[in-house]
């Protein structure tokens, strides 16, 4: 189980993020709980991009941390 998880944990979180992205997408749109002073045409590209700088810089942050401070413990 560990390793199937392993292996296909990209694939995973992926799903996980496209499924809660479209869930709070659909509630925006046909429940919103304010109005907006900024269009969704608007803010939306700004945030995804938001999102997939953060997610690089995580994904080439952590491992780079992880071995640093490793060099540094030794």
């Amino acid at each position: 189980m560990v390793d199937t998880l392993s292996q296909h944990e990209l694939l995973i979180r992926l799903m996980a993020f496209a499924g809660i992205f479209a869930l709070m997408a659909a509630l925006e749109i046909f429940a919103p709980r304010r109005g907006q002073k900024i269009g969704r045409k608007r803010r939306w590209p700004s945030n995804i991009g938001v999102v997939a700088l953060d997610t690089l810089l995580v994904r080439l942050l952590f491992p780079l941390t992880a071995v640093g401070l490793a060099l540094l413990g030794r």
